[in-house]
């Protein structure tokens, strides 16, 4: 497939998406996604969530302005005999691609990715909080530089900046991995002291752990700090099974679980895919509650049985 337009790349991440499904489910014979012609004579995907991804991606890609008259060719990354002397541009758009590819691939049937809003966190080498990024993408505009807007941010920093943290898939594995037993939650020593160290300095009764789900069904969890630990820290900013948080007292018995992510704002119908996680791990249900919100209208939904709710999904 050629690249020449954002467009091109949305339809592009869509198909990887779906590629990278059919290769981890085995299904080799499997077709790749259909694609039909709207009014406006642009393809779209009949799969609305591959279609939603890949159309935010794009977005974000061009709202980068990593745009360029060129054509790629994704599989060996060469440009025409036309377009031999366009270096740069190609350099950009291959940049660009290699680092935004590690977000979706990997995805598999169910999965969420992160919002688009928060690209710009795992993008920057050095994972700047996506919330920050609005100002200086205002400022970068403001500036009226010809530099795309990640070259322009490291012209502005006079050394390294404190931004989100990554651990390491073995510190992801030794300190953030948690399991259940009786309705506990089962930290490492590490992170259980952390939590400690939490309710005596806040005096507080209980605790929202953030947490995400892996394909496997793996618990990973941690304490948000805001601008340096978050769900996109728990899953190295690739796409989970689920992501919102757990909330345990100081017995660290787990008493609700919740879709709350700012990261990756997944449906309230997504919890569901957590109750069968933690089912799986012979949690009782019956003694848990979920809390869920709507990030569409802006509000916090009745909170409900998790055993009734997950009851209610199977009908």
């Amino acid at each position: 497939m050629q690249i020449a337009s954002s467009q091109d790349f949305t339809v592009y991440a869509a198909q990887t998406i779906q590629q990278t499904q059919v290769a981890q489910q085995g299904q080799a014979t499997q077709q790749g996604p259909v694609t039909h012609s709207n009014s406006a004579g642009k393809r779209r995907l009949s799969d609305g969530s591959l279609s939603d991804t890949a159309n935010s991606i794009g977005r974000e890609f061009k709202r980068i302005k990593t745009e360029q008259p060129v054509c790629i060719d994704t599989r060996q990354a060469q440009v025409s005999d036309a377009t031999a002397t366009m270096t740069r541009p190609l350099h950009l758009w291959h940049v660009m691609r290699e680092k935004i590819m590690p977000m979706v691939s990997g995805a598999f049937p169910g999965c969420i990715v992160m919002r688009p809003g928060v690209f710009l966190e795992q993008l920057d080498p050095q994972h700047q909080y996506g919330g920050y990024h609005g100002e200086l993408m205002q400022a970068w505009q403001a500036a009226n530089t010809d530099l795309p807007y990640l070259d322009w941010l490291g012209t502005q920093r006079s050394g390294p900046i404190k931004g989100v943290l990554r651990p390491t898939q073995q510190q992801r594995q030794d300190y953030h991995r948690v399991s259940f037993e009786d309705n506990k939650v089962v930290l490492s020593d590490g992170l259980k002291a952390q939590c400690q160290d939490y309710f005596r300095r806040s005096g507080k009764k209980s605790l929202d752990l953030i947490f995400v789900i892996d394909r496997e069904g793996r618990f990973y969890a941690g304490i948000k700090k805001k601008a340096r630990f978050h769900h996109s820290s728990l899953s190295l900013g690739k796409p989970v099974r689920m992501a919102g948080t757990l909330t345990v007292d100081k017995k660290f018995r787990l008493h609700a679980v919740s879709n709350l992510s700012g990261h990756y704002r997944p449906n309230p119908n997504k919890v569901v895919a957590a109750l069968h996680c933690l089912a799986q791990q012979n949690v009782d249900l019956s003694k848990l509650s979920v809390v869920t919100y709507d990030f569409d209208l802006r509000h916090f939904n009745p909170i409900v049985n998790a055993q009734q709710m997950l009851s209610n999904a199977s009908v």
